[in-house]
């Protein structure tokens, strides 16, 4: 997902589902993503600097393993009775994402069979059909 701009091609829109987690569940499901494990990752966000990505509306933080989904991004706030909560993804750096779409990239691993199902099923509880959240997944293993 390239946060940094609004997707042109509309065929590569993007359905969000949100998740209230703390800070360190987001940390270890960050640790894991990145094939390390939780109680070796040193690298744990602080809420001071989640709180400072969130208010300035962006901003992001990058593990130094190589790892795919090593940039975290924040996508801006939720603000409820008088508390902030940023909201943060992780994703690929935009240069990488740039790779993969220019083509200089031309692998991209699609999600094993498992794992794609549990996405679908994500979908279709967002509203899509069965049919529509497969083709919608499928579109996007190439990410072009």
């Amino acid at each position: 997902m390239d946060c940094e701009k609004e997707e042109e091609n509309e065929e590569l829109h993007t359905h969000l589902r949100l998740w209230r987690v703390t800070l360190d569940q987001f940390s270890d499901v960050f640790a894991q993503e990145n094939g390390l494990h939780p109680a070796e990752f040193h690298e744990r966000f602080t809420k001071e600097e989640v709180l400072a990505m969130a208010e300035r509306g962006g901003g992001d933080h990058r593990i130094g393993n190589g790892s795919w989904y090593g940039y975290v991004k924040a996508l801006g706030a939720f603000a409820e009775a008088g508390a902030v909560e940023p909201i943060l993804t992780f994703t690929l750096p935009p240069a990488e994402l740039a790779a993969i779409r220019s083509g200089v990239v031309d692998e991209v691993n699609p999600p094993s069979v498992g794992y794609h199902d549990v996405i679908a099923r994500g979908l279709v509880e967002l509203g899509l059909e069965a049919t529509e959240a497969d083709a919608y997944l499928r579109a996007r293993y190439s990410l072009r």
